[in-house]
């Protein structure tokens, strides 16, 4: 026999949230969970009592109507993915890595917290949260960096007058997890590639890969500034070229990016250069620019034919920094792989080109 719709709910425990919960009917049949606050705690029960007492009569509006006060976490989630996908995104008009950051973290979130009214979402949930992206075994670096996207969602919920003001200083008291005292995995970090391996697949991979590989470890650049190189963004009147991207990692914070093209560089740029100062200078077969994943996935598969250690297009940036700071010290590597800060002065950014210039010369 079914459940009457009008049965009085039970004061239940959620064990992911540690919050009480109870569950009701909405018109039309459909079921939906409540959460009341800390399970236990006397605001929880207040507020347990207070729904029973108005389901008496009609289901309440705080369930059938969102507010600020009652729009739930999924609904939340929805709102800021919609923001996202049309926010986070290159000059190119491609996603960026953050809106993946974004739906990664979100799965989770619905797991646990989907029907939580985003105003309850507070430490507890969070920890929560947290916790389980450690069962999901995600290493300790994602695992932060997914409570810091659960933060932004939240901002942006404030921004738009969704979420509570107030509850953005209750989530920021929550710490990341630190080395070693975490059940979190630090995974090793990104090796260097040797040049033993990189001469091992450079014959089992296509020309406009063979071009990338080499312009990396020639560079130090990245895999995305590599794949969107054109002759026009060259500067080819000095000793040493200088490559300026249109569109980088750190674009969006303002910061020009600057890439040292030394005498090898400039040798393999004058086998690959396009009539077309607008095309790709590493392109396919099809002559499009490749994509970071085609082209990682061309250098995956070329380690598997030859039987070596699968390495990705990262690990050759790596190199170049590993040489570099061997040659010219910390500061040397710092420059000539775009680390400088965002608010350097003109003087800093012309030493920084020059010593950038020296280390292309030598090892590029």
């Amino acid at each position: 026999m079914s459940r009457p719709k009008n049965a009085i709910p039970g004061y239940k425990f959620h064990k992911p949230s540690g919050q009480a919960v109870m569950r009701v009917t909405l018109p039309g049949g459909l079921r939906k969970s409540v959460y009341l606050g800390v399970f236990g705690s006397p605001e929880s029960k207040a507020e347990y009592a207070r729904r029973v007492q108005a389901l008496g009569t009609s289901i309440p509006t705080a369930v059938t109507a969102p507010s600020v006060t009652d729009l739930t976490v999924a609904e939340l989630l929805v709102q800021f993915l919609e923001h996202a996908d049309r926010h986070y995104r290159g000059a190119d008009g491609k996603p960026t890595s953050s809106i993946w950051a974004f739906k990664l973290v979100a799965k989770p979130m619905k797991e646990l917290f989907a029907y939580l009214p985003v105003g309850e979402f507070g430490p507890n949930a969070l920890k929560s949260l947290r916790a389980r992206t450690v069962e999901l075994g995600w290493c300790r670096k994602t695992v932060n960096a997914a409570v810091t996207s659960v933060r932004t969602i939240f901002k942006w919920g404030v921004s738009e007058e969704l979420v509570p003001a107030e509850l953005l200083a209750r989530l920021a008291s929550v710490a990341g997890l630190q080395r070693g005292r975490s059940e979190a995995p630090d995974p090793e970090p990104v090796a260097p590639v040797t040049d033993a391996h990189m001469q091992a697949v450079i014959p089992l991979v296509p020309r406009g890969v063979r071009g990338l590989i080499l312009f990396q470890r020639f560079t130090g650049a990245r895999p995305g500034e590599a794949v969107v190189l054109r002759m026009k963004d060259i500067n080819t009147s000095g000793a040493t070229w200088m490559y300026t991207p249109a569109a980088h990692k750190n674009t969006w914070r303002g910061k020009r990016r600057t890439i040292a093209i030394g005498p090898r560089g400039k040798q393999l740029l004058e086998e690959f250069a396009t009539a077309d100062p607008n095309a790709p200078v590493f392109p396919t077969g099809e002559g499009t620019a490749y994509t970071v994943s085609g082209y990682r996935q061309a250098i995956e598969r070329a380690c598997l034919k030859a039987k070596i250690e699968v390495w990705s297009p990262n690990q050759l940036r790596h190199t170049f920094a590993t040489e570099a700071r061997r040659l010219f010290g910390l500061e040397g590597a710092q420059v000539a792989l775009g680390h400088s800060k965002a608010d350097t002065t003109q003087i800093y950014a012309e030493r920084d080109n020059t010593l950038s210039a020296k280390v292309a010369s030598q090892i590029g």
